[in-house]
């Protein structure tokens, strides 16, 4: 591992753990300003406004653009959404954080992946290393979130959530400044805005749809109604942070240890089985009625995400002509498959519950199942 490997990694680790620190309690805010169904989904379609412009419209900029320049402007505006959020006296104003927050969200994820492959020579390491790395801080920030709200009673205590991730938001921010060097791409070509020009084999579009799945399930469960049933519950901030950090400390376990599976059973037949797992864990959670089953089925979900979050990309990276459009271009996927998930989740919380929500991606997740089985089947042919 290179020097800026080493000093990058732990970075990412200090951004996970400041990203994590309101995941668990933004729709448990958000319900204080009584939305209703419809409100609850323009909060959700907000942020995914701004992630999916930037995916589309900055697809092919990002790639050839300094990462350690696009992570601290992501930062930065990730932090100022934050502290709009925590000071919102009105659900419009709310509404704009959100907006904000997407926005510096798709930076974000977007410049950190380039960033990862920039300073790793494998690619799957270099994804395997950065997404273990914002887990892990997401992992220990999302509990530390829960019980940091539960400090003090009533909304200030999410408002004291808000503004502490503003202000680790601007730290990392500095530090990447300080701490990393440049990190240009390897060469350089125009810069250019719009629809990434994804070149490859067969396959290579149905890829991009089951590159979707990932955070697909990551927004419909992990970021929506995982929270969502726990507030339906009556289970405290504390507990509702609990499993979300349970969850990602699995996906950590997953991804560091999943390697050598995706080499040998190849990255679609892991993700086809990860699916099937998850049709499952859906049906645990959507039982779920004491605190032991609500964290067993996080705990499930764990494994589903890890493995829909790794597998995709490197299917698609596989069967593109260049990684970094192929990336670029599963940044859109993924960006749409948070869009679909969190909205949808949303809405159908308010209107019918979380156990029909955990029902209806259970359905989503099994047709993913024949999804992943089709890609595999084009990724063999191409090897071939």
């Amino acid at each position: 591992m290179t020097g800026s490997a080493r000093r990058f990694l732990p970075l990412i680790v200090g951004m996970g753990f400041a990203l994590g620190l309101t995941a668990p309690i933004e729709l448990l805010y958000a319900t204080r300003f009584h939305i209703g169904a419809v409100g609850m989904g323009l909060f959700l379609f907000a942020t995914s406004i701004g992630m999916v412009a930037v995916d589309v419209l900055g697809t092919r900029v990002v790639p050839r653009v300094d990462a350690r320049a696009a992570l601290t402007l992501g930062l930065v505006g990730f932090g100022v959404s934050v502290a709009i959020l925590g000071m919102a006296p009105t659900y419009e104003v709310l509404l704009v954080g959100r907006v904000v927050q997407g926005f510096a969200a798709g930076v974000l994820l977007g410049a950190g992946l380039q960033g990862a492959l920039r300073v790793t020579a494998s690619q799957e390491r270099a994804l395997g290393n950065f997404n273990a790395a914002l887990l892990f801080g997401s992992a220990v920030g999302a509990p530390a979130g829960g019980l940091l709200a539960g400090v003090v009673a009533g909304t200030a205590g999410f408002r004291i959530v808000f503004l502490t991730c503003t202000a680790l938001c601007f730290t990392v921010a500095v530090l990447l400044r300080v701490l990393l060097p440049p990190l240009e791409p390897s060469r350089r070509v125009p810069t250019e805005v719009g629809w990434p020009k994804l070149a490859g084999r067969a396959g290579s579009r149905l890829a991009l749809v089951l590159g979707a799945a990932g955070d697909f399930v990551r927004g419909a469960v992990v970021y929506t109604a995982i929270p969502l049933a726990g507030a339906a519950h009556h289970f405290s901030p504390a507990l509702i942070g609990a499993a979300v950090g349970l969850l990602s400390a699995v996906e950590i376990g997953v991804l560091s240890t999943s390697a050598p599976l995706l080499v040998r059973f190849g990255a679609a037949h892991c993700v086809q089985v990860a699916l099937v797992l998850g049709v499952a864990s859906a049906a645990v959670l959507a039982i779920a009625a004491n605190p032991v089953v609500y964290l067993a089925g996080s705990v499930l979900f764990g494994f589903v995400v890890a493995v829909a979050t790794i597998g995709p990309p490197l299917v698609i990276v596989a069967l593109a002509d260049e990684p970094a459009t192929g990336l670029a271009a599963f940044r859109i996927s993924s960006g749409l498959g948070m869009l679909i998930g969190t909205t949808g989740a949303g809405v159908g919380a308010e209107a019918m519950g979380t156990s029909a929500v955990f029902v209806l991606v259970g359905g989503v997740l099994l047709g993913g199942v024949a999804l992943a089985h089709s890609v595999g089947q084009q990724v063999r042919t191409a090897a071939a």
